[in-house]
């Protein structure tokens, strides 16, 4: 989980986090689930969201700074989809 919070918000394949352990992409997400019970991109998702809705509390950031900080690139997405 370390790395997920280190790079969620450059980095969401499943592919660079398997990379990263030295396992398969599909081994990858067989652990994540068995421990979990969730899919990685959900885990991943799960962190760009909170990244976002932290940066939109604490910081001066426009909408569009944020998403790019983070790299939502709809910003319809985040203003209609993330209630703070």
């Amino acid at each position: 989980m370390d790395d997920l919070q280190l790079y969620a918000t450059r980095e969401r394949s499943v592919q660079f986090y398997a990379d990263r352990l030295c396992i398969s992409p599909k081994h990858f997400a067989k652990l994540v689930r068995q421990a979990s019970g969730k899919l990685p991109m959900e885990h991943i998702r799960s962190h760009v969201i909170i990244e976002a809705k932290t940066l939109l509390r604490s910081s001066e950031m426009s909408i569009r700074e944020i998403n790019t900080s983070v790299k939502i690139y709809r910003t319809k997405k985040l203003n209609n989809g993330s209630r703070v």
